[in-house]
């Protein structure tokens, strides 16, 4: 399981980020991490469902989310015996950040290839001053977003 993160594309899976880890792979991974932490003794039998809950709870992240979730984990909670469920929850969050930073980056692809709305060319300054919310919405819909409904905020400390 090396720390290397991959290249990925346009699909936004856990495998599009990188392959996710073996058993065996897995399962040295969360016998070192139990390993970090003194403990007592476990029987065996315990020990095996154990890993089995580690394998379950992870195998479908990237290895290097593992290892970086595991590597965090040991700097974050120091005296803490990690489970499962821990450093499943920290891929998870990663995996959010790689997901949003996909979408916006298609959201910004999906951007920059629609054409340009035609219309008069005015500055920033004389715009602001001549935008009006129905104005907006025009404009939105001619670029083919839905128009948003304008709320009006009052100043804090007055009511209604």
């Amino acid at each position: 399981m090396d720390g290397n993160q991959p290249e990925h594309g346009p699909i936004s899976s856990a495998k599009s980020f990188g392959e996710p880890p073996s058993a065996k792979q897995l399962t040295i991974r969360a016998l070192a991490m139990l390993e970090h932490y003194f403990d007592r003794p476990r029987d065996e039998d315990v020990l095996d469902l154990m890993i089995h809950d580690w394998v379950k709870s992870l195998r479908n992240y990237p290895a290097w989310i593992i290892s970086e979730a595991c590597q965090e984990y040991l700097i974050a909670e120091p005296k803490r015996t990690p489970n499962a469920g821990l450093i499943a929850e920290r891929c998870e969050a990663k995996m959010r950040v790689l997901r949003d930073a996909q979408i916006a980056e298609k959201l910004r692809e999906m951007a920059a290839s629609r054409p340009a709305i035609e219309g008069p060319k005015v500055d920033d300054v004389e715009l602001a001053h001549r935008l009006t919310p129905e104005r907006a919405n025009e404009l939105r819909r001619a670029a083919g977003f839905e128009a948003m409904r304008v709320v009006k905020k009052m100043p804090k400390g007055e009511d209604e």
